[in-house]
């Protein structure tokens, strides 16, 4: 078994030095900031990291990984890589620059680890990767919930829940943040130990559950409150053809979500009498929320690529025929012959009201 560890670059930095210096096995790696390499023109860490996965992969042969970590300073709903260098004399360009280093719930940023995910999912077929493979975000506190840290000191930060479970489901990649404050002694020669403090998420393939474990951060006694689901047909009141046609490739339960979602992940929002359905990762998923409740319905597996086919279709159909951009994911979704709505209903295909198996 083996962890590759890609730790930000310390750049002077006393603590993130001290886990450097500790770090010595063969599937170690700094992550830099890489200036003029995004087609915007901001320096971007992530191509280092896709740049270091290559380089270690030759390694990877007689190992079977366990999980990739970012190592790098945290918060809830954050991880550096690479901010802490940005923030030195040698490359503070601008604060554009800190901010892009600085992982969160940002999409675009989720986006310039497309080709890393993609890495990995060949690693997998190739048989690399152990049982129970994870990504893990080691920082201080990166999987929190919003407003809280273990110890009871009150933050305003970015919700950890809703960050560990964007980046699960737009990888479909179980992924792990930590539920506290991690230092040198939490690593040893080839990485990081402490994992009594993870927290990880994972999003089933096959249906719509999203697990966290644990599921919340333990501030009392543990509840046992059950999560419910709610039936797709039954926010359907009010909804025009084109939406109802767009739901019915999903399950047609929704499974309650315990953690909130930042809503920057929305590709539309669709207002309905008493519910929104947000359209959200990349047309693989809708998310309902009613009543203070949010729930979470998945597309059936056979259906991916049609569901995307409909999303977009939707999003461009919506208000009317003027011209609306595409989400930025669209590119990467080959254009289907277009068909009449009608047409597509009628396909022999699963209705909206049938449950979940």
């Amino acid at each position: 078994m083996a962890r590759i560890t890609l730790i930000e670059d310390p750049a002077g930095d006393e603590a993130l030095e001290a886990v450097r210096t500790k770090l010595v096995g063969p599937l170690v790696s700094v992550v830099h900031v890489v200036h003029n390499s995004d087609p915007s023109g901001k320096p971007n860490p992530y191509v280092d990291v896709v740049t270091a996965l290559r380089q270690l992969q030759p390694k990877l042969k007689d190992h079977s990984l366990e999980s990739i970590d970012l190592v790098g300073h945290g918060a809830p709903g954050t991880i550096r890589v690479g901010a802490t260098a940005a923030r030195s004399s040698k490359l503070r360009t601008s604060n554009q620059t800190q901010d892009w280093a600085l992982l969160d719930s940002d999409v675009a940023k989720f986006e310039s680890l497309t080709e890393a995910a993609q890495l990995v999912r060949e690693w997998q077929d190739l048989g690399l990767l152990a049982p129970g493979f994870q990504v893990r975000l080691i920082g201080c506190n990166t999987a929190v919930d919003p407003g809280i840290v273990p110890d009871g000191l009150m933050t305003t930060l970015q919700d950890g829940a809703a960050f560990i479970h964007l980046m699960a489901s737009f990888f479909d990649i179980e992924v792990a943040g930590t539920l506290g404050y991690i230092g040198v002694e939490s690593f040893d020669a080839n990485g990081f130990t402490q994992t009594s403090v993870l927290r990880s998420c994972h999003c089933g393939t096959n249906d719509s559950v999203v697990t966290f474990k644990p599921s919340t951060v333990v501030t009392g006694p543990p509840s046992d409150t059950k999560v419910g689901t709610l039936a797709v047909a039954g926010v359907t009141n009010g909804a025009d053809a084109l939406l109802k046609h767009l739901l019915s490739h999903y399950d047609g339960q929704a499974q309650e979500l315990k953690a909130r979602l930042p809503l920057v992940i929305r590709d539309e929002s669709i207002p309905l009498s008493g519910t929104v359905v947000d359209l959200v990762e990349e047309g693989k998923a809708v998310l309902l929320r009613s009543k203070g409740r949010t729930y979470r319905a998945k597309v059936h597996p056979e259906r991916v690529l049609e569901a995307q086919h409909a999303t977009l279709h939707y999003i461009s159909r919506r208000g009317g025929p003027a011209e609306k951009a595409p989400p930025s994911w669209a590119a990467r979704v080959a254009t289907p012959p277009v068909l009449p709505i009608n047409v597509q209903v009628s396909r022999g295909r699963r209705p909206a009201t049938t449950a979940a198996p």
